[in-house]
C-alpha cells in the first residue's frame, strides 16, 4: 500500500483572511480580503475560532503550496466551542508534515516547536493538542473514523451555497475516492446537485453526483456507473436503516435493487459526516431496463422537453399530462418506470396520470412522454387498478390482476415495507416497472425498493412493532376511504398466500441473520445489524458531533426489529421461538 503522508497546513491570519476557492483542477486560488479580519471579535481571533487550518492526508495528487490546499485537505470544524479534526481511518500512523502559508514557518505543539516541512506524529484519537502561533492559540481534538471508504469533493465555487439554493442547481466538481485502506480509487471531475423530497429539507442534505461524460466506474466494488447518489440518513440516528433494507432486498432477490456502502464524506475540505454511496436509481445503473426516453429522442429532431406540454396538470382523477412530441419509437409498450406519488409532488413532475380512484402516478422513464405513451400506460394501469380493487380480483375485461402485475415482486415489496415499518408504504417512493410486451413479460413489477431512512420506528406514529403498516396503515394519498394498492392486494387470498410462502422461505431466514438470531449464517450480502453498526462505529460518533439528531424516535433499532420479526412470524410464520 502506498505510504501515506499527512501534511498539516496552517493558513494563518496575518494582515487579512485568506479564503480558498477551488477550480476545476482541484486546487485553490487565494483571494485575500484585506479588511475581513475587522469583522472578527478579539475573542474569536485569539481563540482561533475562525482561523482556517487544513490537514492534507495522503499523497494522492501533486499540488503546489502557492495554489492553496488540495482536494484532500481537511479543515477543522468548530462545534460548540471545540475545534475538531475529523480524520479518515487510514490516516492512523501516517507522518505529519506541517507547512504554513504567509510569513509563518514556526508554531508550537505544546512545548515542542513545529517547523515547516518537518514531520511530526502527534495525532492520536481523542487526545487534545494545543497549537499556538504568535497571539493565536487553540485546542484541537483529532478524531479518527472507521475503516470505510472516503470521498472528497470540491465544488468550483468552494461552497455549497449555489447547490443549496435549489436542488436542481448543478455545479462542477472535482472528486477524490480513497478506499478504507488508504488506496487511491479514482481522481477526476464531474458535477453535483441536490436530491430528495422531505430529506432535502433537513440540515444534513443528500446529493446526486455524476462523473464526467464517458466515465463509468465500479466505485469501491459497486456496479459500474456514471450517476451516483449520496444519502445523508439524517432522519436515522443509527445510519444503517437504508443499508439494512436494501441489503435484505438483495438477499431475497428483489429486482433492480441498488447496492450501497457507507463512506466518510468531505466537501470543500470539510467533514460532512457518514453518507451512503448508492448506485443511482437510474436506467443502466441499478435499474436494468430499456430506455424509452432515449428511443423517443432518437426519432425526434428536437429536445423532448422543448415540445408543448399538454393535458391536465392538476392531479385530477382520470386525467393525464404529456408532451406533444410528433414521433414515437416502434415499441411503446415498455419499458416504463413509474412512481406512485403524493398529489403535492405530482405537480413537480413532467409526465404522469391520475387513476380513476385518484392515485397520482408519475413517469420516471420516459420523463417526457408522448400522447400515445401516456395513453397506453395509463390505460394499462387503470385496468390493473380495476382488477385489484374488485371483490374477486377481476376487471370488466375478465382479466385477473395477476394478468397485469407480477405477484411475487409485489409480495416481496409488501413484506419488505411491512417488516421495515415503512411510513409511506404504497403512497410515495413506491416504484414499479412495466416491461415491454415485445421483449419482456408485459407485466408490472414492484421495483426498485427505495427510501428506508424513515423506518423501524424512526417516527413516533410508526413506533409500534405489533401492528400492520403497509397493510391497513396510512390510507391512499388522495382519499381516506380508498386503501393504497398494497392494502387492496391484501384483500385477495391468493396474494396473502404468496406473502406467507415468501416470508417463510426467503424473508424469515434472512431477517434472523439481521437481528442476530443466526449469527453463524452471515451471507456475502447480509450481516447482522450489530455488525453493520460496529463497522461504522467511530465514524458514526463523528457524524453525531456534527449532526446531533433530534428527530429519530426509536433508537433501539435491533430490539424493535426483533419485536417486528416476532409479530410477523406470529401472523405468517412457523412460530419459531428464540
Amino acid at each position: 500500500m502506498k505510504k501515506l503522508c499527512l501534511v498539516v497546513t496552517l493558513f494563518v491570519l496575518a494582515t487579512g483572511l485568506v479564503a480558498c476557492r477551488s477550480n476545476i483542477n482541484g486546487y485553490s486560488e487565494h483571494e485575500v480580503y484585506e479588511n475581513e479580519s475587522s469583522y472578527m471579535s478579539e475573542e474569536a481571533e485569539s481563540s482561533g475560532e475562525n482561523m482556517p487550518i487544513n490537514f492534507v492526508v495522503g499523497d494522492f495528487i501533486t499540488f503546489h503550496e502557492e495554489q492553496g490546499p488540495p482536494i484532500n485537505a481537511i479543515s477543522l470544524r468548530y462545534i460548540e466551542g471545540i475545534h475538531y479534526l475529523f480524520l479518515p481511518y487510514w490516516s492512523i500512523g501516517s507522518d505529519i508534515v506541517p507547512y504554513f502559508t504567509g510569513a509563518h514557518y514556526l508554531a508550537l505543539l505544546g512545548d515542542e516547536e513545529i517547523r515547516h516541512g518537518y514531520p511530526i506524529n502527534h495525532l492520536q484519537h481523542g487526545q487534545e493538542l494545543q497549537f499556538s502561533m504568535d497571539d493565536i492559540s487553540l485546542t484541537v481534538i483529532p478524531l479518527i473514523g472507521s475503516g470505510i471508504p472516503t470521498i472528497f469533493i470540491n465544488t468550483d465555487s468552494g461552497s455549497l451555497e449555489y447547490i443549496h439554493e435549489d436542488q436542481s442547481n448543478r455545479e462542477n466538481t472535482t472528486f477524490l475516492f480513497v478506499d478504507g485502506y488508504g488506496n487511491l480509487e479514482f481522481f477526476g471531475y464531474g458535477d453535483m446537485n441536490g436530491r430528495g423530497n422531505w430529506t432535502w429539507l433537513q440540515d444534513k442534505r443528500p446529493y446526486n453526483f455524476r462523473l464526467s461524460s464517458g466515465t463509468n466506474l465500479p466505485l469501491f466494488g459497486l456496479r459500474e456507473g456514471r450517476h451516483w447518489t449520496l444519502l445523508a440518513n439524517y432522519l436515522d440516528n443509527t445510519l444503517i436503516r437504508n443499508q439494512v433494507a436494501l441489503n435484505l432486498a438483495r438477499e431475497v432477490n428483489m429486482l433492480h435493487t441498488s447496492h450501497l456502502l457507507p463512506v466518510d464524506l468531505f466537501i470543500n475540505n470539510e467533514y460532512q459526516g457518514v453518507y451512503d454511496l448508492v448506485e443511482r436509481r437510474n436506467i443502466n445503473h441499478a435499474v436494468n431496463i430499456s430506455d424509452m426516453g432515449a428511443a423517443t429522442a432518437a426519432v425526434n429532431s428536437a429536445s423532448l422537453s422543448s415540445f408543448p406540454h399538454m393535458g391536465v396538470h392538476a392531479p385530477e382523477a382520470g386525467t393525464f399530462r404529456y408532451f406533444d412530441i410528433p414521433h414515437d419509437p416502434s415499441d411503446i409498450t415498455g419499458d416504463f418506470m413509474l412512481e406512485l406519488q403524493l398529489r403535492s409532488r405530482y405537480l413537480n413532475r413532467p409526465s404522469g396520470f391520475v387513476t380513476n380512484l385518484g392515485t397520482p402516478v408519475v413517469l420516471i422513464s420516459p420523463a417526457y412522454a408522448t400522447r400515445k405513451q401516456i395513453e397506453y400506460i395509463s390505460t394499462f394501469f387503470q385496468r390493473l387498478e380495476d382488477a385489484v380493487y374488485s371483490e374477486m380480483g377481476y376487471n370488466s375485461y375478465g382479466n385477473h390482476f395477476s394478468y397485469y402485475l407480477d405477484v411475487e415482486s409485489f409480495a416481496l415489496m409488501y413484506i419488505l415495507l411491512e417488516f421495515t415499518m415503512e411510513y409511506d408504504a404504497g403512497r410515495t417512493s413506491f416504484f414499479v416497472i412495466k416491461e415491454s410486451n415485445l421483449v419482456g413479460s408485459g407485466k408490472i413489477y414492484a421495483a426498485p425498493p427505495w427510501d428506508f431512512d424513515n423506518t423501524f420506528g424512526a417516527r413516533r406514529d410508526t413506533s409500534d412493532p405489533n401492528v400492520f403498516f403497509a397493510n391497513g396503515g396510512r390510507p391512499s394519498a388522495t382519499n381516506e376511504d380508498i386503501p393504497h394498492i398494497l392494502t387492496a392486494l391484501n384483500m385477495h387470498e391468493s396474494f396473502r398466500e404468496e406473502v406467507i410462502n415468501l416470508w417463510r422461505a426467503d424473508f424469515a431466514p434472512s431477517v434472523r441473520v439481521l437481528i442476530g438470531y443466526d449469527n453463524d449464517n452471515d451471507t456475502y450480502i447480509l450481516e447482522s445489524m450489530q455488525s453493520s453498526m460496529d463497522r461504522i462505529l467511530e465514524s458514526a460518533y463523528m457524524n453525531r458531533i456534527i449532526w446531533p439528531n433530534p428527530i429519530t424516535y426509536t433508537t433501539d433499532l435491533i430490539n424493535i426489529a426483533r419485536d417486528r420479526y416476532h409479530f410477523l412470524e406470529s401472523q405468517w410464520g412457523n412460530q419459531i421461538e428464540y
